[in-house]
């Protein structure tokens, strides 16, 4: 080959190798390619937590590129090292351990739905969704990519985020308009720094977003998402694998098409035990994949803890039988849009249990923007096949706002339930209920915020067949304020506090006074990162219509309650929350409730926590069958132990262990008077004690994306008696011997 050969093979090689080049950007925590030089740049953040809008003391950069992989942002963050904290957490951590640098991105520019990217100083990530401007969803896991690096001054982190993880919205021509708000956050001093310098989770905090015009990217994907287990059951001797396959299609940045088959029951994770006996269904949220994404156009929410789809009803436990779940057998979703209209459709179909056909569960769901109104629809369709029930729920949701920090959510449902055995015990009732709600938000970022929330919900308003109310036959008036005060002078300890104010009004649609809440409250939030919460409430006398489970209801006196909190700013290798209540409670006794969360950093990748919440009431108050009640004097400890380790980037062993031990020693039993007021009665009614223990040891290896290798042991266990005699630490015991579940567990899960 001649040297002119050689010269011109060279040169075509180094145009080749710089095409590869701007084709990619390296996510290594390093801002290193010369691509960055023409990032967008931005670095006017400014303090917004307290919200003084001053310029942020310590300089931050964020470099924004928009690139056919995904989008790209780059952050310097300026610390000195003794103001930072490390320490990892686990994906998805409701507080990371570590200092983050927290993106969210309006992809649709729509000013109503974004999308979380967090990354921490110690490289956990967390992603979430936030609906309506304040509601945060963590269950959405997304494909994404982040790196950190940390040198002497400072630190830089690094994201890619693909065009598919959301629906494009407004477009023009080859471009498209997304926002954005970044802000990073100080443990050592409890103190934010964002642009724009808006208020986190504001009343309109997605309209709030900065505003830029990028390239439009064709953008296509298709994941398939095969899993395997095998679990080995030690109680009933045996071995059994399951198979399930995920597929998500995006054919363009509008549209998804997803479907399942043997959707993951996500034997990986576990819920908090949970004590409860009152008369209100304990709601747990769902992390099976298949369920979370997408989900977000579904999503609609009542403001007292409510949904409209709760996806945990899918798989439940059968109408007939004894097993505590059914199989999901095949699923499928929808969701795109056109111009300013969105779309949605949602199946699943459970397979039949030991006595009982599955059920199906549909859903069909319409958005519209107008302007800067919205405008929707959701409705849902159960078909119980073994009782014969079906069961329609229809809802018109509207959302508006009105000036600076005013917006308006409102919601219109009807219930309509076909069920023979619902006409044989309520005659003449058609099946149809009734409701609506609506929330009127102020918070401009000034000295005052105000938050106005109205329910209403007939009696025969009825969603839990896909849905989750706490109750019905309910109206409900809330009010909430804040009195801000946002800085301090120099020489004051106090960063800044405000006082809060709520009021609640409830009675059912019989006139019934509910019980209701009055409450002052005062935080104090202090320049080295310490916090407390003072507060005193009322809860005036009113009646209880579902402690007696549909055998009438009961009047109940006034209750006073006390609540103090304190944290430690979390910046140390120690951390520690204290939460003490004390608060009147049954007929005429007394509650002290204490929490404790310490937690302990060995190493930055090596950490315990604990979690203690002890309740000693003089009075507990419970049903006890039909129309009867009775008091308790209960002892009641919870403790939950979480320790991590981190021994690489990709890997992860955690220790989960719960325990929830009850000691109840019987005062008095009551029935209901001609008046609806408790009446002493001479029944003697037995003690009584309980304990649950839960424990899970579990590996995980992080191959790529949403793509995981798990080694998972469980065992739970539970005990009960007739009896308060011993130690609550001896029911920790015996529930150990008597195992609910033990089992072990290989799991594989890859995306290609």
């Amino acid at each position: 080959m001649t040297t002119r050969r050689i010269r011109l093979t060279a040169a075509l090689l180094l145009v080749a190798t710089r095409g590869f080049a701007a084709e990619s950007i390296t996510i290594d925590g390093r801002l290193t390619e010369p691509e960055w030089a023409s990032a967008q740049l931005f670095t006017d953040f400014r303090v917004t937590e307290p919200l003084t809008r001053e310029p942020a003391p310590y300089r931050t950069e964020l470099r924004l590129l928009a690139r056919p992989e995904g989008l790209t942002f780059g952050m310097r963050m300026e610390i000195p090292r003794d103001q930072r904290t490390h320490g990892r957490s686990p994906r998805d951590a409701e507080m990371l351990d570590a200092d983050p640098i927290i993106v969210f991105v309006d992809f649709e520019g729509r000013g109503r739905t974004a999308y979380e990217f967090t990354v921490s100083l110690s490289g956990s990530q967390r992603d979430s969704v936030v609906l309506n401007q304040t509601t945060n969803s963590r269950d959405w896991d997304a494909v994404w990519e982040s790196a950190v690096t940390e040198d002497d001054a400072g630190w830089t982190a690094e994201m890619r985020i693909p065009w598919s993880v959301a629906p494009e919205g407004i477009v023009n021509g080859d471009r498209r308009t997304i926002g954005f708000y970044v802000s990073r956050f100080i443990k050592k001093n409890s103190t934010r720094h964002s642009l724009p310098a808006i208020e986190l989770f504001s009343s309109t905090f997605v309209q709030g977003f900065q505003h830029v015009e990028v390239p439009r990217f064709k953008t296509s994907s298709l994941d398939v998402v095969p899993y395997v287990s095998v679990a080995s059951d030690f109680l009933n001797s045996a071995t059994t694998s399951r198979q399930g396959l995920d597929v998500v299609w995006k054919p363009n940045g509008g549209n998804l098409l997803a479907a399942t088959l043997k959707p993951d029951f996500g034997q990986v994770e576990s819920d908090d035990l949970v004590v409860n006996f009152s008369a209100i269904e304990t709601f747990f949220s769902d992390k099976r994949p298949f369920f979370t994404e997408g989900l977000q156009l579904f999503d609609l929410r009542l403001p007292f803890m409510g949904r409209v789809i709760n996806t945990r009803r899918i798989g439940g436990a059968p109408d007939v039988g004894p097993e505590g779940a059914t199989e999901v057998l095949a699923g499928a979703k929808y969701a795109g849009g056109v111009g300013n209209s969105e779309y949605g459709a949602f199946a699943s179909i459970e397979e039949n249990s030991s006595q009982a056909d599955g059920r199906t569960f549909l859903a069909g769901r319409w958005h519209r923007k107008l302007g800067s109104m919205n405008v929707g629809y959701l409705g849902t369709y159960v078909d119980h096949p073994t009782i014969d029930r079906k069961a329609r729920v229809h809802a018109i949701d509207f959302d508006a706002t009105f000036g600076e920090g005013f917006i308006l959510n409102a919601q219109a449902m009807m219930s309509d339930i076909r069920d023979p055995a619902l006409q044989a015990t309520s005659p003449g009732n058609d099946g149809r209920g009734y409701g609506g709600w609506t929330t009127l938000l102020y918070q401009p970022g000034g000295k005052w915020q105000h938050s106005v929330r109205f329910e209403w919900l007939d009696r025969r308003f009825e969603i839990d067949d896909f849905g989750y109310v706490e109750r019905s036959n309910v109206q409900h008036l809330q009010t909430e304020s804040f009195l801000n005060r946002r800085e301090y002078p120099k020489s004051s300890v106090l960063a800044s506090s405000y006082w809060f104010f709520e009021t609640d009004f409830v009675q059912n649609d019989s006139g019934d006074k509910l019980p209701g809440w009055f409450e002052v409250g005062r935080l104090w939030q202090w320049k080295n990162g310490d916090g407390s919460y003072f507060s005193v409430a009322s809860e005036p006398a009113g009646f209880d219509d579902l402690i007696l489970r549909g055998n009438g209801k009961v009047r109940l006196p006034a209750y006073k309650h006390f609540w103090w909190d304190y944290y430690k700013a979390d910046s140390s290798r120690f951390r520690l929350q204290a939460i003490l209540k004390v608060f009147e409670d049954g007929i005429d006794g007394w509650t002290r409730e204490l929490r404790i969360e310490p937690k302990y950093f060995f190493t930055e990748s090596l950490s315990v926590g604990l979690k203690i919440t002890y309740d000693n009431s003089d009075r507990w108050l419970i049903w006890t069958g039909g129309a009867q009640l009775g008091t308790f004097q209960r002892q009641q400890l919870v403790a939950a132990l979480d320790a991590a380790w981190y021994p690489a980037a990709k890997q992860e062993l955690r220790l989960k262990a719960q325990w929830a031990g009850l000691r109840a020693r019987f005062r008095q039993a009551y029935g209901v008077g001609a008046n609806f007021e408790p009446v002493p009665m001479a029944d003697q009614l037995a003690d009584f004690s309980q304990s649950n223990v839960a424990l899970q040891l579990r590996y995980r290896y992080e191959i790529g994306p949403l793509s995981d290798f798990y080694v998972v042991y469980n065992r739970g266990g539970d005990f009960s008696e007739d009896s308060a005699d011993g130690s609550l630490t001896r029911g920790l015991s015996d529930a150990w011997h008597n195992p609910t579940s033990d089992a072990f567990l290989v799991k594989l899960r890859y995306r290609f």
